[in-house]
């Protein structure tokens, strides 16, 4: 048992291979002829496993019948539990997850609330940024010269005058088809907590 105990210490720790382990447990019993013995390997290896085995039933407790005294935990688990994590009926009250989801429901409206106001800090943003140039393609149309080139270059700044109208019309338009979505159906029933 205490080779067994010292391999798991020496793997966990120095990552030594269960080969090299046999190999010093063979020098360190028999110094003057270590390779006339028959090897152990694989019967070592088959006894770690079940010593890894059992320690983990011990340390998950399954050894001393924590089945019997946390019955909500499945069933012969080997998992060990950390009691810092959230468990029902064991460190959170049974009611818990139903209080929880009335907060999600509110975290989620303010949220979606927030992102309506960036957005439509953003649309704002965009419409001034549409206008800007409506007003610079305005100004450049009027300083055109009565040529031939002159004309077309009027013509082309008129154009874009009128793409930039349009473009601000459509992006007032989309904010509005926005903001009137909801994020989540079940939130059109909510009422505020």
């Amino acid at each position: 048992m205490r080779p067994s105990k010292e391999f798991q210490i020496h793997q966990l720790t120095s990552k030594k291979s269960a080969y090299d382990f046999c190999e010093g447990l063979v020098r360190h019993t028999d110094m003057q002829s270590p390779n006339l013995g028959k090897s152990r390997y694989n019967k070592f290896l088959r006894v770690s496993r079940v010593w890894n085995h059992l320690s983990t039933l011990k340390r998950s407790g399954q050894l001393h019948g924590i089945d019997k005294l946390l019955p909500h935990r499945t069933s012969g688990s080997t998992a060990v539990r950390c009691p810092a994590f959230p468990e029902e009926h064991f460190n959170l009250t049974s009611n818990f997850i139903k209080e929880e989801d009335g907060t999600k429901a509110k975290a989620n409206k303010d949220r979606w609330e927030e992102e309506i106001d960036i957005l439509e800090e953003e649309f704002q943003r965009t419409k001034r940024s549409f206008a800007r140039m409506e007003q610079v393609w305005k100004a450049l149309a009027h300083v055109c010269d009565h040529t031939a080139e002159g004309w077309g270059k009027h013509a082309y700044a008129h154009q874009q005058v009128g793409m930039y109208q349009l473009l601000n019309k459509r992006t007032h338009a989309d904010f509005l088809k926005t903001k009137s979505h909801k994020p989540i159906p079940a939130l059109t029933a909510f009422v505020a907590v």
